[in-house]
């Protein structure tokens, strides 16, 4: 018999999203990523944040939208940290953010 949801919104016996599950002690939870994006041709970096993994998230950037990303469709991934919630990915890019240095941006990509 098929699962009906009576009621509209999350309920933890069935999943609403889909994004990168990891396993955990017999538990799954969805990973959430902090992400660069670099463009040689705007030699730009893009910071970001997403539960989907990221390259699938790339993808979503190379397609036609009105974003930032828009302005170039030679994207690559150059960095990608996975975390354990949405709010820790995004307290990280909003950290990174507020650094507002391309340098210390390339230092965290080697890892310096």
């Amino acid at each position: 018999m098929p699962y009906k949801q009576r009621v509209r919104g999350s309920n933890p016996c069935t999943p609403t999203r889909r994004g990168h599950q990891s396993k955990t002690d017999g538990l799954f939870y969805i990973m959430a990523y902090t992400y660069f994006l670099y463009s040689p041709s705007l030699d730009s970096y893009y910071v970001g944040h997403t539960e989907l993994d990221p390259a699938s998230q790339l993808t979503a950037h190379l397609k036609d939208h009105a974003g930032f990303t828009s302005r170039a469709k030679d994207w690559v991934i150059v960095f990608e940290k996975a975390f354990d919630s949405k709010v820790e990915a995004y307290a990280f890019e909003r950290q990174i953010k507020g650094w507002k240095s391309r340098r210390a941006i390339q230092n965290l990509i080697r890892g310096e």
